[in-house]
């Protein structure tokens, strides 16, 4: 499996990690990786009746399981800090999707909005604060994009003035990105920092953009797409405070990017 991709300035070093029993290599998703090296993804336990797994993977330990302490249907560690403070989403057999904050060994799961029932957590920065989004997908509640403060949810929604909105990552420096609209199919990437909110809008020619993750300086990267194209090809981007928004090539050979 291939886990890890290194940039440098002539091309990438390329690193090869085998998988543990029950973990097929075809399974396996990194979804964020510490300045040190430690990955954290999901994967698919094959010996546990098709559960999918959080993980963390370091050079010194190799992949870990993290345990919830309880029988789960599936579960994502989607975000790391430097320090290990792990975030991601679990789904336990009550059937509740929640988000959740482990570190030292500990899982706290984050609270969702009113009326809501389910969280997914995206990211979290160094300061501990963490993004995502909560809904009812019962009673059609549209998405709302959270933060997660010292234990405490925060909507969103009200800062951003969109009824429907998610929160993909998180900087140092408190800048939060996702996307906000009406609706998915009309909906564009937004930077939220100290209370103002910009909306980077789409490219040309495309009906939705959103931002996935964002660096200490407030540069964001995401992805565009036309809904009418088949398959739903993803066009990446970048938005910068200074130079806007940018479409960025996509890798020779490739028709989809973020």
């Amino acid at each position: 499996m291939v886990l890890t991709l290194a940039l440098g300035q002539c091309g990438y070093d390329v690193e090869v990690v085998a998988t543990p029993a029950c973990f097929g290599s075809s399974a396996v998703q990194p979804m964020a990786v510490s300045n040190s090296g430690v990955v954290v993804g999901t994967m698919l336990n094959t010996c546990s009746g098709a559960t999918t797994d959080a993980f963390v993977w370091s050079a010194a330990t190799g992949f870990q399981i993290i345990d919830f302490g309880v029988d789960i249907v599936s579960a994502h560690a989607r975000g790391i800090t430097e320090s290990g403070v792990i975030v991601g989403d679990v789904n336990t057999t009550t059937g509740i999707l929640q988000g959740f904050r482990f570190v030292d060994g500990e899982v706290t799961l984050l609270d969702l909005i009113d009326g809501a029932n389910l969280s997914i957590a995206n990211d979290v920065n160094a300061a501990g604060v963490a993004t995502g989004y909560s809904q009812n997908d019962i009673v059609g509640q549209p998405d709302h994009a959270v933060i997660w403060r010292n234990g405490a949810v925060e909507d969103l929604t009200p800062l951003l003035g969109q009824p429907q909105s998610r929160a993909g990552g998180i900087g140092d420096a408190g800048h939060v990105v996702g996307r906000m609209g009406l609706r998915y199919f009309d909906s564009s990437g937004f930077v939220l920092h100290d209370g103002e909110v910009i909306d980077i809008g789409v490219p040309a020619g495309d009906d939705v953009s959103e931002l996935v993750a964002v660096n200490g300086l407030g540069q964001a990267v995401g992805f565009s797409r036309f809904v009418g194209d088949p398959g739903w090809p993803r066009r990446p981007i970048r938005w910068t405070p200074n130079g806007g928004l940018q479409v960025l090539p996509l890798l020779e050979g490739t028709t989809t990017g973020t």
